[in-house]
């Protein structure tokens, strides 16, 4: 019986060594995550099409603040852009793949953020951009 708990000890330590060598520390994992993010964020705005859908957006986010800051007391704007509606319809946001649309709303939503403003996405809409912008 004895013999038998031993070996069953031994296993377990020899499986937890092993588990541990297949994952990288987490501190490794940002530190490799942050490096390849960069990467992708530099291609996106080298590309012609993916850097020119950010600045419509951008441009359309921003004349949407000034708008409703203007014009009432209110702190926040509801920003909308899809393929459905009228206004945003044709915006080169629109002819963006999924990941491209992804990568242009977490750069947009780190900018905003680093101006001070509170972005709160709607997570059911995953094809278009559906933001309240709060300041």
């Amino acid at each position: 019986m004895n013999k038998t708990l031993v070996k069953a000890s031994i296993i377990t330590v020899v499986m937890a060594i092993s588990l541990h060598a297949n994952i990288i520390p987490a501190k490794e994992a940002k530190k490799i995550s942050d490096v390849s993010t960069q990467k992708v964020l530099q291609k996106f705005l080298q590309n012609p099409k993916t850097k020119a859908a950010y600045q419509e957006v951008e441009k359309y986010v921003g004349e949407g603040i000034k708008k409703v800051a203007k014009a009432s007391f209110y702190n926040m704007v509801h920003i909308m852009i899809d393929d459905i509606s009228d206004e945003t319809r044709n915006m080169k946001f629109n002819k963006l793949d999924q990941k491209e649309k992804d990568i242009l709303k977490f750069m947009l939503k780190n900018e905003l953020e680093g101006l001070g403003y509170k972005v709160n996405e709607r997570k059911y809409n995953i094809m278009g951009l559906d933001w309240w912008i709060a300041w």
